[in-house]
C-alpha cells in the first residue's frame, strides 16, 4: 500500500473514533435529559414541588366550589323565607287604604273632582266628577299625584259617565319620563265603572297619568276617582289632580 493510501486510511479510523465518541456523549446527554424530563414531569419519580402545587390548587378550587353551592343553597332558602313572610296569611285583614285628603279646593267638575275617594255614587253627568272643557274633542289627559312612590300593580278607574275612552295609562317616573303602562281599547260599558288596568311590575312611581281619545264615546267622559295599588298591597287615592282642559273653566 502506498504512503499516501495509508495515511489516508489512518485520518478515516481517527475520524470514525471521533464520530463514535461524540454519538457515546450524545446519547449519554440524551439520557441525562430523559431522566430530567421524567423527573420533572412526575412520570417515574415522586411528584415535584409544582405537582404537589397543582394539587394544592385543585383542592381549593374543589373547596370553593362546594362553598358556593352551599351559600347558593342558604341565598334560595332565606328567598323563600322572605316570598313565605311577604304573603298575606289566609286570616289576615285586607290592605289598609290609604285615605289622602286632597289638598285643593274643588270646583264642579274640575280635575280635582278625581283626587281622593269616589264621591259619585250614581251614573250621570254629576259635578263631583272631573269632565273635559268639550264633548268629542278628541285627546284629553287627567293627571294624578298620589303620597307614596310604589311598585305598581294596577290602576282602578272608577268612571260615572259615558265610560269607554280610555286610549292609554302612563306612570311618570321621578325623571319625568312617561313609561307606559296599558294601551289600547277599553271596552265600553255601563256607568259606573271601576275599570281595572293591571301591570307586568318593575315600575315605581306616584304620578299617573290617563290619556281619553273623547271621540270614541259620544258626550263628556267623566272619571270620579281614580286608585293606585301597590304590588306591596298598599292602596292609594289622589292627592291632586290636573288635567288638559275642564268643564270648570267655562
Amino acid at each position: 500500500m502506498k504512503t499516501g493510501n495509508v495515511l489516508l486510511v489512518a485520518i478515516v479510523l481517527l475520524i470514525l473514533a471521533t464520530l463514535g465518541v461524540q454519538q457515546w456523549q450524545l446519547r449519554e446527554r440524551l439520557s441525562d435529559l430523559q431522566t430530567k424530563l421524567k423527573q420533572e414531569f412526575a412520570l417515574e419519580s415522586p411528584p415535584a414541588p409544582e405537582t404537589n402545587g397543582v394539587a394544592e390548587f385543585q383542592n381549593a378550587v374543589t373547596h370553593l366550589t362546594a362553598r358556593i353551592a352551599e351559600l347558593e343553597t342558604k341565598v334560595a332558602s332565606l328567598k323563600r323565607a322572605a316570598e313565605q313572610a311577604s304573603r298575606p296569611r289566609a286570616d289576615s285583614p285586607p290592605p289598609t287604604v290609604e285615605s289622602t285628603t286632597p289638598t285643593q279646593p274643588k270646583r264642579s267638575w274640575g280635575p280635582e273632582q278625581a283626587a281622593g275617594a269616589p264621591d259619585t255614587h250614581t251614573a250621570g253627568d254629576v259635578s263631583t266628577a272631573w269632565a273635559s272643557r268639550e264633548p268629542n274633542a278628541g285627546l284629553e289627559w287627567l293627571k294624578l299625584d298620589y303620597e307614596r312612590l310604589v311598585e305598581i300593580a294596577q290602576i282602578r278607574v272608577r268612571e260615572t259617565y259615558n265610560p269607554g275612552a280610555i286610549a292609554k295609562v302612563v306612570a311618570i317616573l321621578e325623571s319625568g319620563v312617561e313609561m307606559v303602562l296599558w294601551e289600547g281599547v277599553e271596552p265600553v260599558v255601563e256607568a259606573p265603572i271601576e275599570m281595572e288596568f293591571n301591570t307586568a311590575g318593575g315600575v315605581y312611581a306616584r304620578f299617573i297619568k290617563l290619556y281619553l281619545d273623547t271621540g270614541r264615546v259620544a258626550g263628556w267622559n267623566e272619571i270620579d276617582a281614580v286608585e293606585l295599588i301597590g304590588r306591596d298591597g298598599t292602596r292609594q287615592w289622589a292627592k291632586n289632580a290636573s288635567a288638559s282642559s275642564t268643564y270648570a273653566e267655562r
